[in-house]
């Protein structure tokens, strides 16, 4: 459930599927290259949050990027005047789940770009009932090597 995980430093959780532990019979890249993506596709969220968010007439700041280990997920630190706002676009936005069991599999890129703009839908309906609102303006698809798995 997302959730801001800390009210006094005002964060939203995001989490991914878990990165598999690298096999003990030597080095692999695969979970750095998982981590990379999982960074990106945050990114990505972040970024479309901000501009929605913006767009919205609200004072928000979405700040750093940070993975927690303890809760395993992604953090995004925010300053905003209406903290429930963030929370409850937020929540709508983690209403879709991202079916993607490896992160550098063939299809990473396409299922986290997929996801992204299931977002922007499900948000710019949210948003296009509230005040204020202007035409959602889409910035998706990214660039093609935007999450660093290809082969």
């Amino acid at each position: 459930m997302p959730r801001l995980s800390d009210p006094i430093t005002r964060s939203i959780c995001i989490s991914l599927p878990p990165i598999p532990d690298p096999p003990s019979t030597g080095f692999s890249a695969a979970p750095i290259i998982a981590r990379r993506v999982q960074r990106r596709i945050v990114e990505g969220y972040r970024k479309l949050l901000s501009r929605l968010l913006s767009r919205q007439g609200g004072e928000v700041s979405l700040d750093d990027i940070d993975y927690d280990v303890v809760e395993g997920c992604w953090l995004i630190r925010f300053q905003a005047a209406d903290s429930d706002m963030v929370l409850a676009v937020h929540t709508a936005a983690m209403a879709e789940t991202l079916d993607m069991p490896n992160l550098c599999g063939f299809d990473a890129e396409d299922r986290s770009r997929d996801w992204l703009r299931r977002i922007e839908i499900t948000l710019n309906v949210l948003l296009s009932h509230q005040p204020n609102t202007a035409a959602p303006v889409s910035e998706f698809p990214p660039d093609p090597h935007w999450f660093g798995c290809q082969n």
